[in-house]
């Protein structure tokens, strides 16, 4: 059962159809409790409605709530021309510690849907990467 996506808690119902009579269908439930070692927060950016031609800040919060300490080898923005993070090199989270990252988005002149991503390259086993979804609408800029 893949916990991709999901925080807190996950429950599935697993239906099992048998040919015999007297058991007819089983039902096997599960639940997980999802440990999130590194949070992330918000875990997607919806930064709205933003003006073309101007440039927006958001702030993202990382906290370590594992028992050892995690190490961000590689904090990358794509695209490159609309999406910068500062600060954006390695840096270790103890245990309970939080960082926060300043999100830049420049939105050009191109109105639209438009969006990217931030990628933490992290020393977790299970999570060498983790994805922060970046995305705005880019709207005509407002005559005084």
């Amino acid at each position: 059962m893949s916990t991709r996506g999901y925080t807190k808690t996950l429950s599935k119902q697993i239906k099992i159809k048998t040919n015999d009579k007297d058991a007819g269908t089983v039902i096997l439930a599960m639940k997980a409790e999802i440990l999130e070692i590194l949070s992330v927060t918000p875990a997607f950016v919806n930064l709205g409605k933003v003006e073309a031609g101007s440039i927006k800040n958001s702030e993202i919060t990382l906290l370590n709530k594992g028992k050892a300490t995690v190490s961000i080898s590689r904090v990358t923005a794509k695209p490159e021309s609309i999406i910068t993070v500062s600060p954006d090199q390695a840096f270790i989270l103890k245990p309970g510690e939080d960082k926060r990252l300043e999100l830049t988005f420049n939105s050009g002149s191109s109105k639209g849907h438009t969006g990217g991503y931030v990628t933490l390259e992290t020393d977790i086993e299970y999570l060498p990467k983790k994805i922060i979804r970046v995305r705005a609408q880019v709207v005509e800029k407002k005559e005084p």
